[in-house]
Formats: structure tokens, C-alpha cells, sequence
């Protein structure tokens, strides 16, 4: 099995609201180790423990998004041995309007293996839950069916 370092997830906030700063951190952060949980849970990847990554972030990356820091995710990944990498971010048009962003890459070569975009309505915990719980499935799907078939 191979293993996954989940890296924490981002907010790309467009909506010109005001205080939802602090909010949206301890949001992020909760999804961020609801993913790695879900993911070991359903076995589809071993995942990195998120105290390591976190380590790893605060020494690699340079203070920009990780979707675009130009390869520092292979950096971090690599650190902690993990054959591919998560990057997922919420993109926030407005309180009714988001989508979760989800990028899997292998680490060796550096292609995506799996991206995916989920909108879903509402900027609570509850409807960042729900897109992640659409995302496990969709990921569990995709992880199933590149498993070898045996007869």
C-alpha cells in the first residue's frame, strides 16, 4: 500500500467578507486531519502522521499557497516518505458558493493522479464535511478500480 502525505488544506477566499479569518483556520485544520482519518480509515493509502508533515511544510515551503509554490510538495512528500501528495483547497465565492479542490500526485513522477472538484453550498462545518465525505467516495471509487483484478 502506498503512502499519502496529506498537506494541510487552503482557502482561496474571493468573497470580500469580513471576519471569517480565525474560523475558516480551525476549519481548515479539521478537514485537513478529517481526510488523512478517512482515507487510512478506508485503507486506500497509509498516511503520513499530520504532526510530520506539518514539520515538513514549516521547513520547505516559503510561506505561499501549496497548490502553486512550484514543486514544494514533491519536496515535503519526499521528506517524510510518502509515495504521492494531497493538496486540497476550498475555493470561497461567497457564504452560499464554495468547491473543495483535490490534487493527488505521484511523488516519482510527478503526475496527478487524481483531481477533482466538488461544489457544494454553505460555508459552516457541516457542508465542508459533507463535500469531503463526497470527495472519500469518489477517491475510494477511483482507488477500487485500479486495484488488479485476480480470477
Amino acid at each position: 500500500m502506498q503512502t499519502l502525505a496529506v498537506l494541510p488544506f487552503e482557502i482561496n477566499d474571493t468573497s470580500g467578507e469580513l471576519g471569517q479569518s480565525g474560523r475558516h483556520e480551525e476549519m481548515l485544520a479539521a478537514i485537513t486531519r478529517l481526510v488523512a482519518k478517512q482515507v487510512a480509515d478506508k485503507g486506500l493509502y497509509r498516511v503520513v502522521p499530520e504532526a510530520k508533515v506539518d514539520k515538513a511544510v514549516a521547513n520547505v515551503n516559503s510561506g505561499t499557497y501549496l497548490r502553486s509554490c512550484n514543486g514544494c510538495e514533491f519536496d515535503i512528500a519526499k521528506s517524510v516518505g510518502a509515495d504521492a501528495v494531497m493538496i486540497g483547497w476550498i475555493y470561497k465565492v461567497s457564504t452560499l458558493i464554495g468547491t473543495l479542490h483535490i490534487v493527488v500526485k505521484d511523488v516519482a513522477t510527478g503526475k496527478t493522479i487524481y483531481a477533482h472538484v466538488f461544489d457544494f453550498r454553505g460555508d459552516n462545518e457541516e457542508a465542508w464535511s459533507r463535500a469531503i465525505k463526497y470527495m472519500i467516495g469518489s477517491l475510494s471509487k477511483r482507488t477500487k478500480d485500479e486495484q488488479p483484478t485476480t480470477n
